[in-house]
C-alpha cells in the first residue's frame, strides 16, 4: 500500500503502537518515502523520454542496425556484462573501435 517499504511499514506500526499521537513521526516518515517517489517518477519520465527517442529512431524495423540495441551496447562500460556475453557480431566490432 502507498508502496512503502517493509522497514517503512514496521516502523510506522511501531510508531502507532508506541504513542497516541504519532502523527509528527509519522510524517517524518511519510514525508521522506514522498520524496523518493519523486526522484522515481523524475528517473522514470527521463527513461520515458529517451526510450520513446530510441523506438522513434528504430523507424519501421527493416534497418539493419538497430538503435535500441545500439544504446545497450553503450552501456556494457557502466554494467557487469563481460565481452563473452556479447553476439560474436558485436564483440568484433568492439573491438574495431
Amino acid at each position: 500500500m502507498l508502496g512503502f517499504s517493509i522497514d517503512e511499514v514496521r516502523k510506522l506500526f511501531t510508531l502507532a503502537d508506541e504513542r497516541k499521537r504519532p502523527c509528527a513521526e509519522v510524517r517524518v516518515v511519510a514525508g521522506a518515502h514522498l520524496e523518493d517517489v519523486r526522484v522515481k517518477i523524475a528517473d522514470l519520465r527521463a527513461m520515458e523520454r529517451v526510450l520513446r527517442d530510441t523506438v522513434a529512431r528504430c523507424a519501421d524495423g527493416r534497418r539493419a542496425d538497430c538503435a535500441l540495441i545500439e544504446a545497450l551496447y553503450r552501456e556494457i562500460p557502466n554494467q557487469a556484462l563481460r565481452p563473452s556475453d556479447l553476439p560474436a557480431r558485436r564483440r568484433r566490432s568492439l573491438k574495431a573501435n
